[in-house]
């Protein structure tokens, strides 16, 4: 819950970005493919296919700017990118009651 509020509201991320957590990560992808199946897009491979390339993308930028000793790891790159889609997931809940 305390990465959810830290997303929300962009306060409290420097104490939360050394905490690895994956089922959240994967909760939140999860609903975000299961809300958009329910409008009737089946987008699961797209979700994850484009999430981890993009996740693999930011990792490897961020570790070549970054001096040297000093790294990200994977694990916590997919873990911080994969909370940042919970907006989106309100986004396709609120499109369930609402014609695009």
């Amino acid at each position: 819950m305390q990465r959810f509020m830290a997303v929300l509201t962009q306060r409290g991320v420097k104490e939360v970005a050394g905490y690895d957590d994956m089922t959240g990560t994967v909760l939140v992808m999860f609903a975000y493919g299961f809300l958009l199946m329910c409008r009737g897009k089946i987008e699961f491979g797209n979700i994850y296919g484009f999430g981890l390339t993009g996740c693999f993308g930011i990792y490897f930028l961020i570790n070549l700017l970054t001096q040297k000793g000093a790294y990200v790891e994977l694990y916590t790159t997919i873990s911080i990118l994969g909370y940042s889609l919970l907006p989106f997931v309100f986004l396709a809940a609120s499109s369930l009651f609402f014609k695009i």
